[in-house]
Formats: structure tokens, sequence, C-alpha cells
């Protein structure tokens, strides 16, 4: 508003001075200023002046009644209408009911959370609307309102009135004139209800051939709704109509808004230009909004190829299209547009339709959406999407629909037509891979989950994955453990791991983001084959064998281990480890780590230790060898026998000999104590017995009487040390005489 010029003092001056003041230069008058007024009461009141003693009507009124842009400051509050209108008949001056503002106005509250205007005190007692804007849209002004909280809105005009009294729960904006601004920031509207009409929170419209711009900035729409069941009731938080709109939202917030008629639309937001029209949304989140009909976020119906639509960065959550299509987007327009309307960088997550397009319905229109997300939405003909038989193409490549297979078929989103147009391909996907591939038992190999290339391989710029970043990665693996894997999307569009294999065979390994596959075939699924692993077995005691000698026949542990490739965990070998000199052998298991290996024959041994191999490993080569020496066996020997005994001269006797290895010597079969034992007197009274198995005989017959002294030695042979025998006495107590007699 213009304010009301300031008049100078009137002095007394000669009119020379005043003559030369009107020659010298004009007269100054301080520029016209905006008038300010400072509510100061909250109760409603109407005397027609706002003074220090003025309520909210009050300062609506002077501000109407002052021409020009003013402002009104409105402390922290509750600000309760009561007023009502007389017999319920609408008014338009600001008297009673809603507050009508008629001249370019701010309206500056302390804050949302305790500057609070409302027409009752719930959602069911309202006296009128809360806030009409231009009522009677004669006039070209421009209106803002920051900081404040309006609700319990209730308009309850009838359906079809003249004035349009009945546009509106919360608040109703008319524009007059082209270039008109309404700018609604840092506000909450919330529980206002619109029982004949259209508009549950707000309403904006024009008159003929006026175009305007709506700011919602930092706003909160909250539990607004249209109850109507036969008239229009569109836009449970705000319904959009007139001719040229320019509609920005940005960094706002709907939730829980609803339509009731069976076919309405527009749960939140329902955008109807009739001329031109752009629609813009960015950084905003829809939530839990109804509409019977189509659209339970957002519904469109643009009626001029011009009309655009650029919905940004926000999120649709829960949002219902009870009976029809879209269940948080129906984009729909009675004429189609030129300009494709554009969607990108959405989250669009568990929103359902009653009969297509649980995310998003094109109608006919064109539109087209990228680097979003749609996931877990749900209707009986394309839980992701629908384009209808309609003119229009709807081009909604490279988004993520839930699984890295694409939105065909499920588990995905899935995108469908009744026969109009639409293209999904590519599409993001996750593309799981392995650094090492195959992989063997006990091996590791890194796991990288990326979205980096889409379906058809090509790149994804890291800034087009925005809505992906953060998403849980659940993983999966079969024949092996996971380790150090990353539970979320992280910031470079991946998600690392790492795979260790346990078991032979073909590994599915899956990182799972939202409802993507478990098992082949799927970009995310890795069939990553585990063969067995290459072994090396040694002789660990081989000092201990090198500088301990044994002798023949004596057992000689041996020491061993078997090592895979790339360990023995957590998978350790098993089966059998031959030990060999390549004639005498033990076998023990790997786990046993020995075998006792008896050497049968004496010298220098070279040792080499083999594993057989498993199902998870393989045979090893022949160990590193280990050297190790064996002596020959000390013996004992014995003249077991000598019969018979006592002999007489020259009588055969027979001396029985045996040859044993001394313990821990020992004569193994096949191995046996050869060679020969001679027995003798240390005179002439000797036999050689030739052994057999270590054990032998010789006769010889004594030429003279005894006694005899008799003692085995034995020669010793390649295996066995000789040795004596203990002295075996024999007894030759008398000759054989023949008496000659006569």
């Amino acid at each position: 508003m213009r304010l009301p010029t300031r008049f100078l003092t009137t002095i007394s001056v000669p009119l020379t001075v005043i003559a030369l003041l009107l020659l010298s230069s004009a007269v100054l008058i301080p520029p016209a200023r905006a008038a300010g007024f400072t509510v100061t009461k909250t109760t409603d009141t109407n005397d027609g002046t706002c003074n220090v003693d003025c309520s909210l009507r009050e300062a609506i009124g002077a501000a109407n009644a002052t021409a020009g842009a003013d402002t009104i400051t409105l402390p922290a509050g509750v600000y309760q209408l009561t007023i009502a209108n007389a017999g319920g008949v609408n008014e338009d001056n600001n008297a009673t009911g809603d507050l009508d503002i008629k001249d370019s106005l701010t309206i500056q509250g302390d804050g949302a959370g305790t500057t609070i205007i409302e027409a009752g005190t719930d959602n069911t007692n309202g006296i009128d609307k809360v806030i009409a804007v231009n009522p009677i849209c004669t006039s070209p002004i421009n209106v803002t309102i920051d900081g404040v909280t309006v609700r319990y809105g209730r308009n309850s005009q009838p359906a079809g009135a003249a004035d349009f009294s009945f546009t509106g729960g919360g608040i109703d904006w008319c524009a007059n004139g082209s270039g008109s601004v309404f700018t609604l920031s840092n506000s909450v509207v919330s529980d206002n209800t619109n029982v004949n009409g259209y508009g549950g929170g707000m309403n904006m419209d024009s008159s003929s051939a006026t175009s305007y711009t709506a700011n919602i900035t930092n706003d909160t729409f909250q539990d607004n709704r249209t109850l109507n069941l036969t008239d229009t009731a569109t836009g449970g938080a705000i319904n959009m109509f007139g001719s040229g709109p320019t509609v920005n939202v940005t960094n706002s917030t709907f939730s829980g808004n609803l339509t009731t008629n069976p076919t309405s639309g527009g749960g939140a937001i329902y955008f109807r230009p009739t001329t031109g029209g752009a629609l813009s949304i960015s950084s905003s989140t829809f939530t839990s909004n109804t509409a019977p009909g189509i659209g339970g976020a957002i519904a469109t119906d643009t009626r001029d190829a011009a009309s655009t639509v650029s919905i940004q960065t926000s999120q649709f959550t829960g949002n219902t299209a009870t009976n029809s299509f879209g269940g948080a987007l129906d984009l729909d327009s009675t004429v189609l547009n030129t300009t494709p309307f554009s969607l990108s960088h959405l989250k669009i997550t568990g929103n359902t339709a009653g009969i297509s397009g649980g995310g998003v319905y094109v109608g006919q229109s064109n539109v087209t959406m990228s680097k979003s997300l749609i996931v877990g939405n749900s209707a009986p003909d394309g839980s992701g999407i629908h384009k209808s038989v309609d003119t229009g193409v709807a081009n909604v490549s490279n988004n993520w629909w839930g699984c890295s297979t694409g939105p065909g078929a499920a588990p995905c989103d899935s995108a469908t037509t009744s026969g109009g147009t639409l293209t999904f391909t590519p599409w993001y996907r996750d593309l799981l891979s392995a650094a090492t591939s195959p992989v063997a038992v006990n091996q590791s190999t890194s796991l990288t989950s990326s979205f980096l290339t889409n379906s058809t391989g090509s790149a994804v710029p890291l800034a087009d994955l925005a809505e992906i970043i953060g998403r849980s990665v659940t993983w999966a693996a079969t024949h092996g453990n996971l380790s150090s894997t990353q539970g979320t999307v992280q910031s470079a569009g991946t998600a690392t791991g790492s795979f260790q294999a346990t078991s032979t065979g073909t590994a599915i390994i899956s990182s799972q983001v939202d409802n993507d596959n478990n098992a082949p075939v799927s970009s995310n699924v890795l069939s990553l084959t585990v063969n067995k692993a290459d072994t090396t077995a040694a002789i660990t005691n081989g000092s201990s064998l090198s500088s301990t000698d044994s002798v023949t026949g004596q057992p000689v542990t041996v020491n061993y281990s078997v090592t895979g490739a790339f360990g023995n965990s957590p998978t350790a070998p098993t089966g059998n480890v031959t030990v060999s000199d390549g004639t005498d052998v033990c076998t023990g298991t790997a786990a046993a780590g020995s075998c006792n290996l008896t050497f049968k024959t004496a010298g220098s041994k070279t040792l080499t230790a083999t594993y057989a191999g498993d199902t998870n490993f393989n045979a090893s080569p022949a160990s590193a060898s280990a050297s190790h020496t064996v002596n020959k066996a000390d013996t004992i020997t014995t003249i077991t026998s000598d019969a018979p005994d006592p002999s007489v001269t020259g009588q055969s006797v027979t001396f029985n000999v045996t040859v044993a290895a001394v313990a821990p010597g020992a004569a193994v079969s096949p191995t046996t104590i050869t060679g020969a034992v001679t027995v003798s007197d240390g005179g002439t009274n000797t036999c050689i017995a030739t052994l057999a198995a270590g054990a032998g005989s010789c006769s010889l017959a004594f030429t003279s009487a005894g006694p005899f002294s008799m003692t085995g030695v034995y020669g010793g042979d390649s295996n066995f040390n000789g040795s004596t025998s203990v002295t075996n006495s024999h007894r030759e107590p008398r000759r054989h005489n023949h008496d000659n007699r006569i």
C-alpha cells in the first residue's frame, strides 16, 4: 500500500524566499512507504480499527483499507476465528467467517510452531475456511504468508455457489491480473476440510485469461481433506486451477491428505490448468495421501499442449489411489502436451493403485522419467508404472525398479502398457563381480556390487544414483563365507565385501538391494567356480631324521604336514599322506601329522611325503626329501641244541643254532637274517650252519673224548651285525671199545 503522505509543517517565510525556493528546486516530499500493522491480541474482534488494541481480523481490515503492499506482524499465539457468518451465508468483506484479504499484503508470523491461525478447535467445528485471498477475484494483488500454521478450516458453502465461496478448506487464492503472486513459506496447513468443494487445504484459481505464480516453499500440508461425494472434490491438500498458472513447490511435505469422492483425483495435489501452466515440484515429500479415484499423491489434467510438469528430487511413499490409477502419480492430459513432463531423482515406494500404475500412471501425456527409484509399489496391472492406450510416449529408461532384471517381470516393480508407447530399457542394475575368478578352496576374493553401469553396460554417472545410494544391501553365499560386507550402497555407487571359498563347486553369491534376486540368472547374482586347491606336503622333522640314526627293523617316526595353496582354514585337508624311501612305506592321515616307518634294510635312505588329495584338495607332488641312515642291527646267536649229548667218539652230533636281532632292531619280512654260523670248539671240531630266516644246523663227529666247549659265531650280513653265542658244553664221556673174546 502507499503510506499516507507525510504533511510538511507550515512555516511563515517571506515571499521572496518562497519564490527563490520555487525557482531553485521542486518541493521535496518523502516517498510513500508501505503500512505496517502489529497484531496485539489473539481474540477475534472487529471494531474497524487497528491500534494498540488490534486483532488479526482488524489488522487485515486496516490493510485492505490502505492502498499498497502492507505488512502485518503476527506474534506467537493461537488466533482462533470466532465471528461466524450470519446464517452460514458467506460474505467477502472480512467482517465474519474467514479472513478476507483484498489488497497486497505480507503476513509475517513468528514461526509455524508458535503462530497458529485456526477456524475452530478441531477439524469438525471450524466456522469457515481460514483465509480467502482476493475472494471476489477482481483485484491484481500479491500476497505472502510466512511462518504460521493454518488449521481447522471447514468450508461448508454449497457446491456451485456463484461467488466460488465453496473453494478451499484452509486457504483460497484467486488471481486477477497477469503477474499476480501468492507465496506461502515456512508454514503448516493442517486439518482443514472442504465439505462441498475442492482444495481441502488450499485452492488456487484465477479469473479468465489471467496467469499467476504461486510459490509453496518449506511448507507442510497435513491431514487436509475434501468430503464431497458427488461434485468435483479434487486436491486433498492443494487444488490448482486457472489460466497459465506457474506453481513452484519446493522443500515441502504432504502427508495424510485425502479426497473422498470415488472419482476424485489428487490426494495431495490436483493440477488442471486451462491454458499453458507449469507445475514444478522439487525436494518435497508425499506420504500416505489418498484419492479414491486417480493420483494418490498427484493427479494432472492439463488442457494445453504448452503445459509443463517437472517433478524432481522428491519422495512418494505409501500413497493410494483406491479405486483407479496412479498410486503416487497420475499424469494425464486432455490436450497432449508438447514438452514431455519431466520426472527425475524420485523415490516412489510402497504406493498402491486399485487398477493400474501402483507407482505411476501415464495417460494421454508425454512423460520422461529417469534417475529414479520405483520399488515396492502394487497394482493389479503395472505395479511400477502403467501406460494407457492413449497417445503419448512414456520414456522411463535408466531407473531402478527394485531388481536387476528390469521391470518386465517380478521381482521388479513391473512396467506395463495397454497399447501406448512405453520404453523402459535400459534400466539400472546391480552388477556383482569378483576380483578373482575362478577361485580355489580357502582362497579369498574381493567382491564389488556396483550400480555404475546400466543393463546395456553403459556407464551411469555417479550423480544420477543419489536415490540408490544408502539403500540396504543383503549378502548371501554358498560354498564359502562372506566378510567385511558393506550393508548399504556407498557414496561411490558400490558396496564391497570379501568371499572365502570353503568347498568345491559353483558358489552362488548375491548382493540384494530391495527386492533383487538371490539366484541366477541376474547381474547381482554371481556364479563363481571353486576349484580344488593345490597342496604341498613336507617332512617336518627332517633335521632329526638326518642326525639320529636307526637300525634295521626299528620303527622311525616321520612327522609331516600338508598345506593348501591358500592355507588350511577354514577348510583343512583330509585323507592320507604316504611317506616312502622308494621301498619302505608308512601311511597316516593328514590330521594325524605322523606315521611310523620301519626300514627293513640298512643303508642311507632318502624319504619323501606325498598327499593323496580329497574332495577339496588336489594331491601333492612328492615333498622335499629328508635323509636318514639305517645301521645294521645287532644280533644274538644261540646254540639251541646239540644232539645227541652226550655222544661217543666218532658219533655225528647235530648243532641247531639261531640268530635273532637285538631290539630295537628286528628282522621284518621280507627281510630275514641270512649268512652262516660257525660252530666250533676253537680247534678241529668245527661245522658251519647256513641260516635260513635266522636258523640253521650243522653236524660234526668228535674224534676224541671230551668234554668240549662249543661256541657259535655268526659272521653277519648286509643288514645285521655278527655275534658270538655263549659257550655250549658238550660231553664225550667214553670211547667205544670192542672186546675180542675167544
